[in-house]
């Protein structure tokens, strides 16, 4: 069975090189730091609003966050 991942180095290389902190990046997008640790942690028990708001900020797509492993 398939499980999903975020592609949490797509927002940590966004942040790295605009010359963001992680708090002002989430501070940006509008979600609570918590949450974007989360993320990271590939915890998936979080309002998925969430991606939509950091896709928004990045200029993607939510589906381009994801992908599908083994």
């Amino acid at each position: 069975m398939k499980e999903t991942r975020i592609k949490t180095e797509i927002f940590e290389d966004f942040i790295k090189n605009n010359g963001l902190s992680r708090t002002r990046f989430c501070k940006i997008c509008g979600i609570n730091y918590k949450t974007y640790l989360k993320i990271l942690n590939q915890d998936f028990n979080f309002d998925v609003r969430a991606l939509f708001k950091i896709a928004r900020y990045i200029k993607m797509e939510v589906y381009q966050l994801l992908e599908e492993v083994e």
